[in-house]
C-alpha cells in the first residue's frame, strides 16, 4: 500500500493505491479476494483491470470493517457489506473506470472464468478529487513520488465527464436564443407559447409533430426523423424517436410531463452535401385529453435542434450549472434573469437565482454554481426542479434584437445506483 501527495496550485489530493494478483485453480471460483482497506476521506475509485477470459467484478461497500472471527463464529461479510457495482467483463478488454465512494470500508471480488494458471491482476487508486473543480483522475502524468505536479489542471474534469469517465456523471450543454420583450417572459426564439412544459398540473401530453415543408421526410431531402428528450411521471426520462412525413401531423407514442429538448436525427433519402438539416420548421403541438393545444415547442428552419428556454431536472438527478456565456445583439439594453423552479402541491414557486444586466451589444462569460435537483420521490412530482431564463427590456428593441445564452456543467445521480 502507497500513499502519494499531489500537488498543484489550488489543492492537496490524496491518493490510495493497491494492487492484488491471483491465479485461477478452479474455474467459477473468486480468483481476487481483496481484504477491506479503508476509504474514508476519498469520494472516487479508479478500477484498471485485464484478463484473457471473462470475468465477473462484485464490489462491496460498508461502514464497518471485515473481519473473521477465531471462535467459529461467521464472518460480518454477509451482514455489514452492501454489493455497489457488479459487471461482466469480457476477455482482452482493458477495463477502466473511475466510480463514486459513499462509505468507509471497500472491497473487491473477482470470478474468473479462464484457463487454469491464468494471472488475474487489479490495481486500484482511491481519490478525494472527484468534484466539478477537482484534479483529473484519468492523467497519466502522476508522478508516484511526494510533490508531484499534474499536467492537467482542475477544468479537465469537464472533459473527463464529456468522455465518459466518472460513473454518475453526465456532461449537459444547452443552447437557448431570443429577443428581448418589453414583459417579463422565458427566452424564446420564436412567439410559440410555454403552456405545457412550466404548466402547474400533473397533466401527461402526447406530442404531435409535423413540418412546415414537405421535404422534411424520407422520400425528399430533409429531416427524416427526430428524437424527442423529455420526462414522464416522476421526472423519469424518456426519448423516442419520431418519423416525419412533410406536413402531415405524426403522434410520440409516449407521454410526458416535460420536454428538455428535440432534435434532428436522420435525414430523408435524397440528402446530401448542402441538404444536410431540416428544410422547414418542425413543429410539436402537446395533445392534452385527446384535444391539441397551441404550438409549443420547434426546430427552426436549418438549426436541427430545438432552443428550449427552461431545463427540467430528471428523476434523482442534480443539475450543476459551471458556466454561463452570454451574447446580446440588440440595439438598446434589457436584462436577463437565471431562474429555478421548485414544484410543491401542484404549484410552480420561481426562486431567482441571478440577473444580469445587458448593454445593447455585449459579450459576457462568466462562472457560477447552480443545483438543481430533481424529484427523488417515485410516488409524487413534489420535489421537482427546473432551470429557466427570462429576458426583459424597457421596450422592445428596434432594429438588431437577439441573445444567445450558452450554459455548460453537468447531471451527477443524487443517489449513486450501478448499471
Amino acid at each position: 500500500m502507497s500513499f502519494i501527495n499531489i500537488h498543484n496550485e489550488k489543492k492537496n489530493v490524496n491518493v490510495k493505491s493497491l494492487s492484488f494478483n491471483g491465479f485461477l485453480s478452479a474455474v467459477g471460483v473468486d480468483v481476487i479476494k481483496t481484504p477491506s482497506f479503508n476509504v474514508s476521506g476519498f469520494n472516487s475509485l479508479n478500477i484498471s483491470y485485464s484478463a484473457t477470459g471473462i470475468s465477473t467484478l462484485k464490489i462491496y461497500t460498508s461502514n464497518f470493517e471485515f473481519q473473521t472471527f477465531n471462535n467459529g463464529a461467521t464472518d460480518n461479510f454477509a451482514t455489514d457489506f452492501s454489493l455497489l457495482r457488479e459487471e461482466t467483463i469480457l476477455g482482452d478488454i482493458n477495463y477502466n473506470k473511475t466510480i463514486p465512494i459513499r462509505t468507509k470500508f471497500l472491497l473487491i471480488r473477482i470470478n474468473y472464468i479462464g484457463n487454469i494458471g491464468d494471472l488475474v491482476s487489479l490495481d486500484t487508486r482511491a481519490s478525494n478529487s472527484v468534484n466539478y473543480q477537482g484534479l483529473s483522475l484519468l492523467d497519466e502524468e502522476i508522478k508516484k513520488e511526494d510533490n508531484a505536479s499534474l499536467s492537467r489542471g482542475a477544468n479537465y474534469f469537464d472533459l473527463d465527464v464529456a468522455d465518459g469517465g466518472f460513473e454518475g456523471y453526465e456532461k449537459i450543454q444547452m443552447e437557448m436564443k431570443g429577443g428581448l420583450t418589453s414583459n417579463d417572459s422565458l427566452l424564446w426564439s420564436n412567439s410559440l407559447n410555454t403552456l405545457s412544459y412550466l404548466s402547474p398540473t400533473n397533466t401527461n401530453f402526447y406530442l404531435n409533430v409535423s413540418s412546415t415543408s414537405t421535404n422534411d421526410k424520407d422520400a425528399s431531402f430533409g429531416a427524416k426523423k427526430v428524437k424527442v428528450f423529455g420526462l414522464s411521471n416522476y421526472g423519469v426520462e424518456a426519448s423516442e424517436e419520431i418519423t416525419l412525413n412533410g406536413t402531415a401531423t405524426v403522434s410520440t407514442f409516449l407521454q410526458y410531463k416535460a420536454i428538455n429538448k428535440i432534435e434532428v436525427s436522420d435525414l430523408g433519402q435524397n440528402s446530401g452535401v448542402g441538404l444536410d438539416h431540416n428544410i422547414g420548421d418542425i413543429i410539436l403541438k402537446p395533445v392534452i385529453g385527446g384535444v391539441e393545444q397551441f404550438a409549443e415547442g420547434l426546430i427552426a428552419e436549418g438549426d436541427g435542434v430545438s432552443y428550449n428556454p427552461f431545463y427540467s431536472v430528471p428523476y434523482n438527478k442534480i443539475l450543476y450549472i459551471t458556466k454561463i456565456t452570454i451574447n446580446s445583439f440588440c440595439e438598446d439594453e434589457g436584462e436577463l434573469t437565471f431562474n429555478k423552479h421548485s414544484y410543491n402541491s401542484n404549484k410552480w414557486i420561481k426562486h431567482k437565482l441571478k440577473k444580469v444586466h445587458l448593454h445593447s451589444q455585449q459579450q459576457l462569460s462568466f462562472d457560477c454554481m447552480f443545483a438543481i435537483k430533481g424529484n427523488t420521490n417515485s410516488t409524487s412530482n413534489n420535489g421537482s426542479e427546473r432551470f429557466t431564463v427570462s429576458r426583459k427590456a424597457s421596450a422592445v428593441p428596434i432594429g438588431l434584437n437577439e441573445v444567445n445564452v450558452s450554459i455548460y456543467g453537468f447531471l451527477k445521480d443524487a443517489v449513486f445506483t450501478p448499471n
